[in-house]
């Protein structure tokens, strides 16, 4: 540990990038988003399942969501550029769109910030991600007789930021977090506390959720928290639930 750093040493923001839905992909974008009151709901894509097959307005039937949208990205979430980050087709087929993501993102926030990739390549950045949608890997388990082989390490929670630390040649601190919904605030935490301790002079914080099948939305309308218009109203007298978001 370093003891000339003190608690409260401020740690700066050297660069960003995201991809929120309500075509948010850059953080001027998102800003433009929020200051004009906008939010980026849609009805569920037919890409990712058919939402009239599992929707019921007033949930009398169980196993059927009360619910039919979010705040989905408007990108296809399943495009990605294998070659470009070293993977085979086989591989990059059986990851979760979330790492793919994840990679693109720090590769773009590596250019926000100015700093080349080989500077970072062999550095102590730490690697800290919080997410905890499991989708795709649920997704997979459902046709066991067409399991990738690579389903463990394409879909294992540690591979969230395991495979950002491999592929960039990160050798700090790398690990990934599941608090719930504030998953990604506890990993910028860990972050800010792996700096401030000398464990690492530079760290790398990224969240990811995507919405890829009905059961998250079938059971959290079960417990009764989701608003049925599928959108949330912070702080309003029209909040009436949680709206699902990406």
């Amino acid at each position: 540990m370093d003891s000339s750093r003190g608690p409260a040493e401020p740690v700066a923001i050297i660069g960003l990038s995201c991809k929120f839905s309500g075509e948010a992909t850059t953080p001027e974008k998102l800003w433009q988003l929020v200051v004009n009151g906008r939010d980026g709901w849609k009805p569920v894509p037919k890409s990712r399942f058919n939402v009239d097959a599992f929707y019921d307005k007033n949930h009398a039937k169980t196993g059927m969501s009360n619910v039919v949208g979010g705040h989905f990205l408007e990108e296809d979430v399943a495009r990605f550029d294998a070659s470009f980050f070293n993977f085979t087709a086989e591989i990059a087929n059986a990851m979760d769109p979330q790492i793919r993501l994840l990679l693109e993102s720090v590769f773009e926030t590596s250019e926000n910030a100015g700093v080349p990739l080989q500077k970072l390549a062999g550095s102590d950045t730490s690697v800290f991600v919080g997410s905890f949608s499991r989708d795709y890997h649920d997704s997979l388990l459902r046709d066991p007789d067409t399991l990738p082989r690579t389903t463990l390490t394409g879909n294992g929670v540690a591979m969230m930021s395991n495979r950002i630390s491999h592929f960039f040649d990160l050798r700090g601190p790398s690990l990934t977090t599941d608090t719930g919904c504030s998953s990604s605030l506890v990993a910028l935490h860990l972050a800010v506390n792996s700096i401030r301790n000398g464990e690492s002079r530079m760290a790398i914080v990224g969240a990811s959720n995507l919405l890829l099948n009905p059961d998250p939305f079938i059971i959290m309308s079960s417990l009764g928290v989701l608003g049925p218009d599928g959108r949330c109203f912070a702080w309003d007298n029209r909040a009436n639930g949680y709206g699902r978001g990406e």
